[in-house]
């Protein structure tokens, strides 16, 4: 418990007061001291029977690097409502406007909220909260912690991958990207990740439910593995190529099996394992490429994201450049963080296997 700035001033009245009595009778002590005394007792009184608040923060979702998200608290408390400060504190890797971090309201109020951004990915702690209360008269504060913390997930940013560079990966083993898909198969029920253009209508139409066409060439298609490693310190760039190349994989419709040094995940182009794969990458660190033997092998060094295909080597960056026209024009546009989130987690974002936008 501390005195507040007018705390400070009213204490000052009172020794004021008891120099003033020292001259001039105690007469000075009733008309000066004991009004200043009684608000302080008051005050102090009041801030003994604050109790400490209860929190219930609603989270935000896992995201991406670099999107913003409302967090909303509501501050209970089982006594009489009181006004206070109000500081959620957030971990590394998150961040908030300064002019927002501190909130004044009434606890036992109305609910809270702030804007926080995801600047790192990982694992980011949201809270604790500090509760800095004043009795009414605002004369003293206590400080009060709720230690309770809650977590979310960021994703690692997702890059684009020109369609060319797309064909060159998903080539890998005669896994490629090809129009010529006229030898029929045969028919099946859908699945998540399935193009719509493949939709069978007629037998849909018989049989009450969406059936697919199944061409030969699907049935060739088999996963392409990828494996990364690299420096700690690079893990970031790491987890944001992997990403970046799988996803493109994904969304050609071609099903991915990444290795990374903190695990393994094998995806298909669904949302779930499309979700699945950005937590591993999330949560991976450092570390060596577990599968040497991987069709993709991606090292995050010093200087730059090598990527090794078929013996071929390149950089991260020459993949994800825009391939220029003749005339020097640019190719595909940028995305915006929420528009890539909502490409990449939905069963929707799939391209058809002959696109190669």
């Amino acid at each position: 418990m501390r005195p507040t700035r007018r705390g400070v001033v009213v204490g000052g009245v009172c020794v004021a007061g008891f120099a003033a009595a020292e001259l001039y009778g105690a007469r000075s002590l009733n008309a000066v001291v004991f009004p200043a005394l009684v608000a302080l007792v008051a005050a102090f009184v009041q801030l003994r029977s604050f109790d400490e608040p209860n929190v219930h923060r609603a989270v935000p979702d896992d995201g991406f690097v670099g999107e913003t998200h409302e967090v909303t608290l509501e501050l209970t408390t089982d006594g009489t409502p009181y006004s206070a400060d109000v500081v959620d504190h957030v971990g590394d890797g998150l961040s908030r406007r300064t002019d927002a971090a501190k909130t004044e309201t009434t606890v036992g109020g109305d609910a809270i909220g702030y804007d926080v951004t995801y600047e790192r990915r990982g694992e980011r702690t949201l809270g604790p909260v500090t509760v800095v209360a004043r009795d009414v008269f605002g004369l003293l504060e206590t400080e009060l912690t709720c230690r309770d913390t809650d977590r979310v997930l960021v994703y690692p940013t997702l890059r684009r991958v020109p369609g060319w560079a797309r064909a060159e990966l998903s080539a890998v083993h005669g896994v490629g990207l090809t129009e010529d898909r006229d030898e029929f198969s045969s028919i099946r029920e859908y699945r998540h990740g399935d193009a719509l253009r493949d939709v069978h209508w007629r037998s849909s139409a018989k049989r009450d439910d969406l059936i697919v066409t199944q061409y030969s060439a699907d049935e060739e298609r088999r996963a392409v593995t990828l494996t990364a490693g690299g420096q700690s310190e690079r893990a970031d760039a790491m987890a944001e190529a992997v990403a970046s190349l799988s996803f493109a994989l994904l969304e050609a419709g071609v099903p991915v099996t990444v290795s990374v040094p903190d695990g393994r995940a094998v995806a298909e182009p669904t949302a779930r394992d499309r979700r699945q794969l950005l937590e591993l990458l999330a949560r991976t660190g450092g570390g060596e490429p577990p599968d040497a033997t991987a069709d993709v092998v991606v090292r995050a060094e010093r200087d730059a994201v090598r990527v090794l295909v078929d013996d071929r080597e390149t950089s991260f960056e020459a993949l994800t450049e825009k391939r220029r026209t003749a005339d020097g024009s640019g190719g595909e546009d940028a995305i915006s963080p929420g528009e890539r989130a909502a490409e990449a987690l939905s069963d929707g974002g799939q391209r058809s296997a002959g696109e190669t936008a």
